[in-house]
């Protein structure tokens, strides 16, 4: 894949909402854009189950921890699975967030993705929490010295101070296709429903750094969640 001097990689991400049914409908649309790697948020054990006999082309890469014990977890299509020389997990947080981590080989390149989701500042006592993980991932990034994919629910638009801070450090990849109206959630309404049924914020992103450049950018419901899913493709240049 990718052009003369560049390789390029896939990444869906999506917060399928914690006790999902996963339906053929839900994992129909977690596969639509046909990426090399996906990061599952919210992720139960019994949808685990439920993608690991449904997901076919799919293998899982590694599971972490996020958004107050809710699984995140790494998948990786047959086709790149042997690609994968380093998989792990990176403290986050300070409450006991672990984003699972996975290094691939794209031709001569190494691409590090990390899975992300954030603590929600909905309470006061999560404010600390959510604010410490935007420091966390600012120094992770600086100190890895490979190409590295950030996607996952960040649990903050690109307004919010740390989002800021870290997308001088990284690129957003709906910003880098010049998508300036990004809303991911809540497609359900939520605590818009009666007024607006449908998703207002972006709160969910896929951020690169280094030599990357966003070759194509999409938003897409998923069956059963109240995010949208969020697919990227980024396109690697030789060094």
């Amino acid at each position: 894949n990718g052009t003369t001097g560049s390789s390029e990689i896939t990444v869906t991400s999506c917060n399928l909402q914690h006790n999902n049914k996963v339906t053929a409908a839900c994992i129909k649309d977690i596969v639509s854009q046909d990426p090399d790697y996906i990061v599952t948020l919210e992720t139960s054990d019994a949808m685990y189950t439920r993608i690991r006999e449904g997901i076919i082309d799919y293998v899982p890469v590694m599971q972490g921890e996020g958004r107050l014990g809710k699984l995140i977890y790494l998948w990786a299509h047959t086709r790149v699975s042997d690609n994968i020389d380093f998989s792990g997990v990176v403290p986050v947080g300070g409450q006991g967030d672990l984003f699972p981590v996975a290094r691939v080989r794209i031709k001569n390149s190494q691409v590090t993705l990390l899975g992300v989701h954030l603590t929600a500042p909905d309470k006061k006592a999560n404010l600390s929490a959510w604010s410490q993980s935007f420091t966390d991932l600012a120094e992770y990034t600086k100190k890895t010295n490979e190409n590295l994919i950030l996607a996952g629910d960040f649990n903050a638009t690109m307004e919010h101070s740390g989002m800021r801070k870290l997308n001088k450090i990284l690129k957003d990849a709906a910003s880098g296709c010049r998508v300036r109206d990004s809303r991911t959630w809540p497609t359900d309404g939520y605590i818009f429903k009666k007024l607006l049924p449908w998703a207002r914020i972006g709160i969910d992103h896929i951020m690169g750094y280094k030599s990357l450049t966003v070759a194509r950018y999409v938003e897409y419901n998923v069956d059963g969640s109240d995010h949208k899913a969020i697919c990227a493709r980024i396109r690697i240049s030789s060094e």
